[in-house]
């Protein structure tokens, strides 16, 4: 399903990629495998993959770029875990667990004015990872839980739903909590041991836009498990998953130092078929850039991040380290609108620990891919 568009036909005008992951996409790990990493050919690949998806999302009245805050994590907006016993539910449903639980929270999905809404949702069982004691621990840690007492961490079975306000996050808990099978839900709007496992547990099921529910589909065939989505008012519609895992699947922000390259590897492909292979690279500002946050009425975010006080190669190593815990979102190529250069761009989310608690931050930042290394435009 790949473009027939030339590389230059692709590299000519300007384009902008929400996201790209390696996580789940074997099709990328084979491309990789057949056209070698750093090859031209692969990353000629990825771009036309992204422009066939975009026009298979058309062709069904899907707009991609309207879906950007389904695949980015924002602050202000939360992510909640939902999480059941499917031990109970499991008995309740004669073994059909999922489904039942799926009777209950798709019904609670939000329903914003004109279902303009948009949620990655994810589900699956929780896994032990590094074991029960751990997973325990995690869960008490930051889970507001019915019962703390009684909690069989070898049955949890969790719904995950990004890009929730406030409200949608509580009347969405008020909605199943009623269910026996719920055990409790867990804010996962920020970094948490429980965060970490259930980024390594739980697969994609859906992106929901407005009333419809995207799927990767193997055979043409959307929702293979039967999920009541249509009994509630939402139409699913197939995408071929050589183009729904890359580019419309939600990576779970759990700061990833050491298990980025695969993804940053493509995301810098997508820039630059000369981009290299950095997991990250070097941050700088000019000083221009370095002074203007510490000026006046500038300083808000580096304040709120408690790193106003840094000096410039400290703000710069700091930085470039927090760039590493995060995922590369919104990777452009945009002609300066004053000068006319050809820039390539990408944001990248970052979590900040603060005497206040954890906060995210965007660094918007100019990739050179001559020198590997990243110019801060803004920091937000």
């Amino acid at each position: 399903m790949a473009s027939n568009l030339s590389w230059d036909d692709l590299s000519s005008g300007p384009f902008r990629i929400h996201a790209v992951t390696a996580l789940n996409s074997s099709i990328l790990r084979q491309g990789g495998s057949l056209y070698g990493v750093r090859s031209e050919e692969l990353y000629h690949w990825i771009r036309s993959m992204h422009s066939s998806l975009v026009a298979e999302l058309a062709a069904v009245g899907v707009n991609y770029d309207h879906i950007a805050r389904a695949l980015v994590p924002h602050a202000g907006r939360r992510e909640i875990a939902l999480l059941f016993d499917w031990g109970v539910a499991s008995r309740a449903s004669g073994g059909f667990y999922g489904y039942h639980l799926a009777e209950v929270w798709i019904p609670a999905l939000p329903r914003p004015a004109r279902n303009s809404g948009l949620n990655a949702i994810l589900h699956g069982d929780l896994l032990e990872g590094g074991g029960g004691s751990t997973l325990r621990a995690a869960l008490l840690e930051r889970g507001e839980l019915v019962n703390p007492n009684y909690l069989s961490t070898d049955q949890i079975y969790v719904v995950y739903v990004s890009n929730l306000s406030r409200a949608q996050a509580e009347a969405l808990i008020a909605e199943v909590r009623t269910d026996p099978a719920y055990v409790g839900h867990a804010d996962c709007t920020t970094h948490s041991a429980l965060k970490e496992h259930i980024a390594l547990s739980l697969p994609q099921l859906g992106l929901r836009v407005g009333s419809v529910v995207l799927d990767g589909v193997y055979d043409d065939v959307p929702n293979p498990l039967g999920y009541p989505f249509e009994a509630a008012g939402f139409k699913t519609i197939g995408v071929p998953s050589e183009l729904y895992l890359p580019f419309l699947t939600f990576r779970i922000n759990t700061r990833l130092t050491g298990r980025n390259f695969s993804d940053s590897e493509l995301a810098f492909g997508a820039l630059d078929p000369n981009a290299g292979a950095v997991e990250t690279p070097n941050v700088w500002m000019t000083t221009s850039r370095f002074e203007y946050p510490h000026s006046g009425q500038h300083r808000g975010a580096l304040a709120l991040a408690e790193l106003v006080h840094l000096e410039r190669e400290a703000l710069e190593m700091t930085l470039t380290e927090l760039s590493a815990e995060g995922h590369m979102y919104n990777l452009r190529y945009e002609r300066h609108a004053n000068t006319g250069d050809e820039v390539l761009m990408y944001n990248s989310l970052v979590e900040i620990d603060t005497t206040t608690g954890p906060r995210l931050h965007t660094l918007a930042l100019k990739y050179d891919p001559e020198t590997r290394a990243s110019e801060l435009v803004t920091f937000i």
